[in-house]
């Protein structure tokens, strides 16, 4: 990861661990087909998967840079299992987490559609 993208993400990190919005987009889809190919509702947790998107930025920017996918994809699959995510879940999150330390953050959104994009914030802890 080169120095301003480390940058970039620390200052969105930042917003995000002050509770401030952070512009980001829709992750996931409302439906997926089961196992005979018909389509079904499926309920995506945008907060839930951004938090673990923001869990994988801050291990790597500040505990240890991950520059290959595999050990990266290693530590998010733990990650997801400890937000008990689903299937699609943790691929969005993974994905996007990874183009972000691969591109910064706003470079990963910006070939999203403004319809696609959202504003999110980190819930209080009690």
């Amino acid at each position: 990861m080169n120095d301003l993208v480390q940058d970039e993400l620390k200052d969105v990190l930042g917003r995000w661990h002050r509770g401030e919005g952070v512009s980001s987009i829709v992750l996931g889809h409302s439906v997926r087909r089961n196992s005979e190919g018909a389509e079904e509702p499926h309920v995506f947790r945008q907060k839930k998967v951004h938090a673990f998107v923001f869990a994988l930025l801050e291990i790597c920017v500040q505990d240890a840079p991950l520059v290959d996918f595999a050990p990266f994809d290693a530590v998010a699959r733990e990650k997801a299992h400890e937000f008990e995510l689903s299937a699609e879940e943790q691929a969005a999150g993974t994905s996007l987490a990874w183009v972000a330390l691969r591109r910064g953050w706003a470079r990963a959104l910006s070939n999203f559609p403004d319809g696609h994009k959202i504003t999110v914030k980190a819930e209080a802890q009690a």
